[in-house]
């Protein structure tokens, strides 16, 4: 079978080997076996060791079931979760309203980490949930229904970089009567630190707005005080002037 494929040869090889080492019963494996006509189909193999020997060599007896349409299948689903804007993931929300993250794409696990697998007993989701709990518990009863929802959510991946995301999620599946989401994580940090920016500025050009009205006002009220005041000295000064002559 892996005449020419020696590279595939190898690894079912290492995995039979490690299962009679440590005295397995028998293994399982997944391998991209060869067809007639140079092609190759994905098979998972089952197999299980016997009590039987030929030419002093361990017999197994091994199931291999096709399973090439469910890889490309898999294939095709990775290669879309990644063409997808921001991050992408599967969850699966339990009765107790934690989820289990289930597949997530290329940017997700970047962000967040490998331990992001490790579902709620990692640090790093817990520190995310507990930034985030008043708006996720806010959608609680939503969620559970399978109601599709909308967060913005304030993250900190594992490099420690914070970022603020516009959570988009759909519930796409059921198990155990409780939904399955695919959730959409657009990162919005620029955008928001630009309307930051503009308000900031906005809120600057108000203060200097109210700083030109008063220094206007201030100016006013000079020049009404030096009129009033010209008027009132050059009156008593007229009468001082022609008593003089």
């Amino acid at each position: 079978y892996y005449a020419e494929d020696p590279e595939e040869l190898a690894r079912l090889t290492e995995v039979v080997v490690d299962a009679v080492t440590n005295n397995r019963g028998g293994y399982t494996h997944i391998s991209h076996m060869p067809k007639k006509g140079g092609e190759h189909v994905w098979v998972r193999m089952v197999a299980t060791f016997a009590d039987e020997y030929i030419g002093g060599y361990q017999v197994s007896y091994t199931v291999m079931t096709d399973i090439n349409d469910l890889v490309l299948m898999q294939k095709t689903q990775t290669i879309t979760y990644n063409a997808l804007p921001g991050f992408a993931a599967k969850y699966h929300i339990g009765r107790d309203f934690k989820p289990t993250l289930l597949e997530a794409n290329a940017r997700y696990t970047d962000f967040f980490g490998d331990g992001c697998w490790e579902g709620r007993q990692n640090p790093l989701f817990k520190q995310n949930y507990s930034l985030n709990r008043q708006a996720i518990d806010s959608s609680r009863e939503k969620i559970l229904s399978g109601q599709p929802f909308s967060l913005g959510l304030t993250v900190q991946g594992a490099d420690g970089r914070r970022a603020k995301l516009q959570l988009n999620a759909t519930c796409v599946d059921w198990k155990n009567q409780e939904p399955i989401y695919l959730a959409i994580f657009i990162d919005i940090t620029d955008v928001t630190e630009l309307r930051e920016m503009q308000s900031q500025l906005e809120a600057q050009a108000a203060a200097l707005k109210e700083a030109l009205d008063a220094a206007k006002q201030a100016s006013r009220a000079k020049s009404e005080f030096l009129s009033s005041m010209s008027h009132d000295i050059r009156t008593p000064m007229n009468a001082i002037v022609g008593m003089t002559e």
